[in-house]
């Protein structure tokens, strides 16, 4: 039989900083954003200067947009870096993921929530891109609704944007994100 060969879709070259966005995509910046070679930094108080309602997400480019079926069952990776004030306060309540998609007249937003990174600490993600352990956007978190299969599919079909969490609580001093890549078949 036919068998799949797995790729990656990873940022390229000339992508050297992403911007950041709030949760509702009503604002974004690349203010404080710079390229460090292999991490994109956010300097939170140069940045805060745009945004102001935390917490805010990095926003994946283009590529990680569009038409993604092939992407089903693969990976989805990057890794965390966060620099803080102080110990107290990080919140887990947020998603770590957001991911919108579907067809124009069947949007659909779902979302991934995990343990917080640990200040000062790289920490690696991956992500599997199958219905399980994802959620429905905006629902009570003690509301366990699973995303279906159907659901996650139709959003694969079109993605229009996957954010990742760059802020866990106040007092941050920056934020990074390295090694970021969706795994297609």
């Amino acid at each position: 039989g036919a068998f799949l060969i797995r790729t990656w879709v990873t940022l390229k070259a000339e992508q050297t900083i992403l911007p950041l966005v709030d949760e509702a995509l009503q604002h974004t910046t690349t203010k404080g954003i710079v390229f460090q070679h292999p991490e994109i930094v956010a300097h939170m108080d140069l940045m805060r200067e745009d945004l102001h309602l935390e917490p805010f997400y990095w926003k994946l480019p283009e590529q990680f947009e569009g038409k993604k079926l092939m992407a089903y069952g693969g990976k989805l990776k990057y890794a965390i870096y966060f620099e803080a004030r102080e110990e107290t306060g990080f919140s887990t309540y947020n998603p770590q993921v957001i991911i919108r998609g579907g067809t124009p007249t069947h949007a659909r937003i779902i979302v991934r929530h995990m343990a917080a990174p640990l200040i000062g600490q790289l920490t690696r993600h991956e992500i599997e891109m199958t219905e399980k352990e994802w959620k429905y956007y905006g629902d009570d978190p003690r509301v366990h609704r699973t995303v279906t299969r159907e659901d996650f599919l139709d959003i694969l079909y079109d993605i229009h944007y996957i954010l990742i969490k760059a802020t866990y609580g106040n007092f941050m001093r920056q934020s990074r994100i390295s090694e970021i890549s969706m795994e297609v078949a």
